[in-house]
């Protein structure tokens, strides 16, 4: 069984994105969800949910979250 490397100084995420599935990274407390976004590489042109609500890019992320990549969607 694998087991992750959190301690008190660093938090899981996981990541959802189409064609990645579900990715688990562990990052240092006190990130924000931009610099998470910056670090894996995520496509800017996409928009994000956290835990399934909107969040800014200066959210600081917690153990556990889920951060959601979704294409923007262009009306009508």
């Amino acid at each position: 069984m694998k087991r992750s490397m959190v301690d008190e100084s660093t938090v899981e995420i996981r990541m959802v994105s189409m064609g990645r599935g579900v990715q688990k990274f562990v990052r240092e407390k006190g990130i924000t969800v931009g610099d998470f976004l910056d670090q894996v590489g995520a496509d800017p042109t996409m928009d994000f949910r956290i835990n399934g609500g909107l969040a800014e890019r200066t959210q600081q992320l917690a153990h556990g979250d889920q951060v959601l990549l979704v294409p923007k969607i262009k009306g009508g």
